[in-house]
């Protein structure tokens, strides 16, 4: 099947620190000794953030942490080729508002039941029903799903959606039999999965526990015994957990160029996936609930020409990040217009439109900013504060956990801030990031944070078309329409770190959003 930008290449660029090339072998050399694995294949795992507990209820992506206990419907391989996983086959139907699916044989649960379809179509319905996050993000289109066999399940859409089997690696299927008999509380305080670990302990918003099956899993050949997820926010303390050997692998964390350097010379490897358009969102729901200066589109653009994205990128992140131009994607997504530019540093052109639009001696946001530490370095934001209050502009920075910032995403407690810092990477290979809060009519408790009826036709009408080179042109066509309306301040395309230790062997992120730690190990 198609996905991530119809084959376009994305970069992956890997740092492996600390190995000089091998000398010519001579007759005499001595051969090197064969790699010893450590007798205790325990993996201890740092993450930046967490959810609040282990049901899809919670959240839309987290791989990372999900997969050990459960199996999503498909993965991903590189440039998000669509690979079997529970699913081993999937065929449009009714011109794309029906899918025909196939579940794999001879998988069980932890309890040791087979599961079936009905546990695929259970588990979609229960999406459905619910609402639950990657149901909105990332296969919203889908509105029911009955299994027809022991094998089969018919998935029935909205409307005619080609991403469908895309984002349907964010389902992760569920076991019908224990969650009908514990119900969601119950699920929620002991879940269960087709994976190859069960889980052992959950501290929310600490850590997670897992240990692997007794039995092997169906596809999955994963070797460390166990697993342990520990959530550290601070990037000192990351490092100092890698470098005194408590921990092995950091994972999907931004770091600045300084910590980078100082992790290469500590001989830890270094991946870096340049995945992510780090931008500030104009949230519209709260410029309209608060009159604010940035419901008048000049005021949107000056902020653009007021910040100097080449010196960020150079002076805060030395050549791993570049600067974004007019858009919402990455590189190597369908979304992407390569003709767009990037919006040059001209703070006396920022200060005419803010005189322009009525503001000559500038204002301050009455909220300012939300940031996730964890998720996205302060010093960006520090530096857009600093250019921004150049031209008159000023704001607070208020970082929170990544949890609290999404609760107020959902609607669910707290005031939606006058700007949003946030990276957007493309999930599926369908824009789904862009999608997820982006459009007229969102399902959004706070309101609309983007409104343009013609982006949205177009935005759909790319979903329904099933030849990727027409996709692609309607993709751009949106995409005009999203640079004319200005609604964030464009900043970087920036890397997101994965480091492990030198002791960490066989493992790399086969994709920059989809991956777990099967292949990896450690050796004495």
């Amino acid at each position: 099947m198609r996905i991530l930008h119809w084959r376009l290449p994305w970069v992956l660029l890997l740092l492996t620190v600390g190995c000089a090339p091998a000398a010519p072998a001579s007759p005499s050399a001595p051969v090197p000794p064969q790699e010893e694995r450590a007798s205790e294949q325990k993996l201890n795992i740092i993450l930046g953030g967490m959810v609040a507990n282990l049901t899809p209820a919670v959240g839309s992506s987290g791989y990372w942490y999900y997969s050990p206990l459960y199996d999503s419907m498909v993965v991903f391989g590189e440039n998000f080729e669509v690979r079997p996983a529970v699913l081993t086959r999937w065929e449009a139907a009714a011109e794309g508002k029906k899918w025909l699916l196939t579940v794999r044989e001879g998988m069980t649960w932890s309890d040791g039941a087979r599961l079936t379809a009905e546990d695929v179509a259970f588990t979609l319905n229960l999406y459905v029903e619910n609402r639950w996050p990657a149901k909105v993000s990332f296969f919203n289109s889908v509105t029911r799903a009955t299994a027809t066999s022991a094998t089969s399940v018919e998935l029935e859409t909205q409307f005619p959606d080609t991403s469908v089997i895309a984002g349907l690696t964010y389902a992760y299927v569920l076991p019908k039999h224990y969650y009908e008999r514990v119900g969601f509380d119950g699920f929620a305080q002991k879940p269960m999965g087709s994976g190859p670990y069960e889980l052992v302990e959950f501290v929310p918003s600490d850590s997670i526990r897992y240990k692997k099956r007794s039995q092997p899993h169906a596809f999955r050949q994963p070797v460390a015994d166990e697993l342990y997820y520990k959530v550290i926010l601070e990037n000192s303390q990351k490092i100092t957990g890698l470098r005194t050997g408590e921990f092995d692998i950091v994972t999907f964390t931004s770091f600045t160029a300084e910590q980078i350097d100082q992790l290469k010379r500590l001989g830890m490897t270094i991946i870096a996936d340049l995945s992510t358009n780090w931008s500030i969102t104009f949230p519209k729901v709260a410029y309209e609930t608060r009159n604010t200066p940035l419901k008048d589109k000049r005021v949107r653009l000056a902020f653009n020409y007021a910040v100097d994205k080449q010196a960020m990128a150079d002076n805060l992140f030395k050549g791993y990040a570049q600067p974004s131009p007019q858009q919402y994607a990455i590189p190597a997504s369908p979304y992407w217009d390569p003709s767009n530019p990037v919006i040059p540093y001209d703070p006396k052109r920022a200060r005419e439109l803010l005189a322009e639009a009525g503001y000559p001696n500038g204002f301050k946001l009455p909220y300012g900013v939300d940031n996730a530490p964890a998720q996205s370095p302060v010093e960006p934001l520090l530096a857009v504060q600093s250019y921004l209050k150049e031209v008159g502009v000023e704001f607070e920075i208020h970082s929170q956990e990544w949890s609290v910032i999404l609760a107020k995403v959902r609607g669910q407690g707290g005031l939606i801030p006058d700007l949003w810092a946030q990276g957007n990477t493309d999930a599926t290979g369908f824009a789904s990031g862009i999608r997820s809060f982006w459009g007229c009519g969102k399902p959004i408790p706070n309101g609309e944070w983007y409104c343009n009826p013609e982006w949205d036709r177009l935005m759909n009408q790319a979903l329904a078309e099933f030849d990727p080179a027409k996709r692609r042109a309607l993709f751009l066509q949106a995409n005009r329409i999203w640079k004319e309306d200005v609604p964030m301040l464009y900043l970087l395309i920036q890397p997101t770190f994965h480091i492990t230790s030198p002791k960490v062997k066989g493992w790399k992120p086969v994709n920059f959003v989809i991956y777990n730690f099967d292949s990896a190990y450690k050796i004495k």
